[in-house]
C-alpha cells in the first residue's frame, strides 16, 4: 500500500515540478530575462515591475517590453523571444517640445493595437503592417503625447512615431 502511495506521489511531483519550470520560463521577469536586460545597459534601473507581454515581432511568439530609467532618460527594452540580444530605445525626458523625448520620468508602458492604417493620420511610416495580431507599445501619460512603438518589417526592428 505505502508503495502505491509513493509511485502516484512522483508523478504528481514532477508534474508540478514542471509545471513551475514553464510558469518561469514564460514570466516576463524571470532571470534570463532580467540578465538580457542588465547586459543590454547595466547603467539603467530596469523596472521589472513595467513588463508587458505580447507579439512586438510579429512572429507569432510572445515578446518582453520593459521601462528602464537612468538620469535623465527613459529606455525601453523589447526583449524578443528568439533573439538574444534585446531591441532597445532611449528617450530623453524634456517635456512635450521636444520629439524624440518623454514629458516626464513617470510615464508608462502599454500594449496597444496596430490594426489601423497610419496613412489617415500620419502618412506612411516605414515598415509598418497593419495587424490584428501583432501589437505595439504605448509610452506616455495622461498630459502628454504618447510615443508609439511598432515592429519595422524593413528594418526588423522596432520603430516609433509621435503625433
Amino acid at each position: 500500500m505505502k508503495s502505491y502511495h509513493v509511485l502516484l506521489a512522483v508523478p504528481i511531483a514532477v508534474a508540478m515540478l514542471g509545471a513551475c519550470r514553464g510558469r518561469q520560463d514564460r514570466s516576463p521577469a524571470s532571470p534570463p530575462i532580467v540578465s538580457r536586460l542588465m547586459a543590454a545597459d547595466s547603467s539603467v534601473r530596469w523596472i521589472v515591475d513595467s513588463a508587458v507581454v505580447a507579439d512586438f515581432s510579429c512572429d507569432s511568439v510572445a515578446d518582453s517590453a520593459f521601462i528602464g530609467r537612468a538620469a535623465e532618460k527613459i529606455t525601453v527594452a523589447i526583449a524578443v523571444t528568439r533573439t538574444p540580444q534585446p531591441y532597445v530605445a532611449v528617450f530623453g525626458v524634456h517635456g512635450s517640445a521636444v520629439q524624440e523625448a518623454v514629458c516626464s520620468p513617470n510615464v508608462r508602458l502599454t500594449v496597444e493595437s496596430l490594426d489601423f492604417n497610419p496613412s489617415e493620420e500620419l502618412g506612411a511610416l516605414e515598415g509598418f503592417v497593419r495587424s490584428i495580431s501583432c501589437k505595439g507599445l504605448n509610452l506616455g501619460e495622461a498630459d502628454c503625447d504618447a510615443l508609439h512603438m511598432y515592429w519595422n518589417q524593413k528594418t526588423n526592428a522596432p520603430s516609433w512615431w509621435r503625433l
